[in-house]
């Protein structure tokens, strides 16, 4: 059951990257006479801000959004700051993210609508689509 392995040297963040791929099991138990159903493995990355790495589910995320050399990280009902640029989000987060407008990532599941320019995400956020993003961005969501 290996998913994934480290040679020596390796760096901090080689590690946390090796870390966040490990299935996290749910050891709850059901109540007598329900059912349950499990979800599938969720993917999990850890965020470093300041001296601390924050896990997050990457399904928790909404948007990411770029504040000079720094980006925003946003979770439900909370906001994250990382010192990694959009570009690197890009690289590291699945394919449910997509990039567009020079400043905003957004998490397309979370997408309840698009209008004109803007998208309107869950919890009432609008984020606006550049133009150079738009046509790409209409192309692959909006058949």
């Amino acid at each position: 059951d290996v998913v994934d392995y480290l040679l020596k040297p390796f760096s901090f963040q080689r590690f946390v990257k090796a870390i966040a791929k490990v299935p996290i099991p749910d050891h709850r138990e059901p109540k007598q006479g329900t059912t349950v159903n499990h979800p599938p493995n969720r993917q999990v990355l850890f965020i470093k801000s300041g001296y601390e790495h924050i896990k997050i589910c990457t399904d928790d995320i909404r948007y990411i959004k770029s504040d000079a050399d720094y980006s925003e990280i946003y979770v439900p009902h909370k906001k994250h700051l990382s010192s990694e640029p959009l570009r690197y989000w890009l690289e590291n987060l699945p394919h449910q993210f997509v990039r567009i407008h020079k400043s905003y990532i957004i998490n397309s599941s979370k997408i309840e609508r698009i209008v004109g320019n803007q998208v309107y995400l869950t919890e009432n956020t609008v984020i606006p689509v550049g133009r150079a993003y738009k046509d790409s961005f209409i192309q692959k969501f909006v058949k």
